[in-house]
């Protein structure tokens, strides 16, 4: 008897949609009847010299039960796959209160991470203060620029509990430093422990040629970063097979200096400017050239068209 290990039972009927709203369920042969697998065997001996045998079949009547009977609705749902995002730590470089001490400034590094909002974290509570957040691309000398305002608060009042100190951006930020602006007006300033940043995970399509060895290099600082076309980026054949790759621990260069760094943004900055004292050069030039053929033209008008008399 296979069924103490195997259920091949078939309980299930699919029907056809748009049918119902009532159904009715109609069992045919409700009594089943099973045949025993064991036969009774009754052997006769005696006078008689010929042997009699008598064989007897036993059946059980099994009757047919529902335990219960369930109506299964299927239904397809498309799930929007949603970009995947962390929180991560940002180094504070530096906190302070400016000079009316109604503010507390906050500055943290982010190194151009795709940064979607900041979060404050303080262990105090029962307050709230407006945050203004402001980056900056370059580091030190680059102007701070507003990205978003905000306000934070940390209530506990018996029960009711509120706590929310995230900002978040309008959009995906890629500063290399924020600074947030703790607006305190006449309360005390917070104890700030530090920033998070909730950001967002991409990952990287590359096509490789065969037979070429590459190397990732990446965390330069003031560097500019390429804006190409898809099309430029999309140009190259993928290969068929496709292989799937996790970043492992983080090498240093050797080859990396910081000043070779801040040279070349040197060099790049110097060459902005020789650019645009050569053109103020010319444009000067330009207006002499341009003040002397006037002053020609009024000498022929003053002598009536002619040319002026040569000594």
């Amino acid at each position: 008897d296979y069924t103490r290990f195997l259920d091949a039972r078939k309980d299930r009927v699919k029907l056809a949609p748009g049918e119902g709203p009532y159904y009715r369920l109609e069992v045919s042969n409700v009594n089943e009847a099973h045949e025993s697998p064991l036969v009774e065997i009754i052997t006769h001996s005696g006078r008689d010299p010929e042997r009699s045998r008598t064989e007897a079949s036993a059946f059980r009547r099994v009757p047919f039960r529902i335990d219960n009977l369930a109506l299964i609705h299927i239904e397809e749902n498309v799930r929007e796959d949603r970009p995947r995002r962390v929180s991560v730590a940002l180094p504070i470089e530096s906190l302070a209160n400016d000079a009316a001490g109604s503010n507390t400034l906050v500055v943290a590094a982010s190194g151009r991470r795709p940064v979607l909002s900041l979060t404050l974290l303080s262990r105090d509570r029962n307050f709230s203060r407006a945050i203004s957040v402001e980056g900056r691309m370059n580091g030190d000398g680059d102007a701070w620029r507003t990205v978003a305002q905000g306000t934070v608060r940390s209530i506990e009042a018996g029960r009711e509990k509120l706590r929310d100190l995230t900002i978040a951006l309008p959009s995906e930020q890629r500063f290399r430093d924020y600074r947030l602006v703790i607006h305190n007006r006449d309360n005390p300033a917070l104890d700030i422990e530090g920033v998070t940043a909730e950001e967002s995970v991409y990952g990287l399509l590359f096509f490789p040629k065969p037979g070429r060895a590459y190397t990732l290099l990446y965390g330069g600082t003031n560097i500019p970063g390429p804006n190409y076309d898809v099309a430029a980026v999309l140009g190259a054949t993928p290969v068929e097979q496709m292989d799937s790759w996790r970043a492992g621990e983080a090498v240093k260069n050797p080859d990396y200096s910081p000043l070779k760094t801040e040279a070349a943004a040197w060099k790049n900055e110097a060459g902005r400017v020789i650019f645009v004292v050569a053109i103020v050069v010319m444009c000067i030039a330009l207006l002499v050239m341009i003040a002397r053929a006037s002053r020609k033209i009024d000498k022929l008008i003053d002598n009536g068209g002619a040319p002026p008399k040569q000594e």
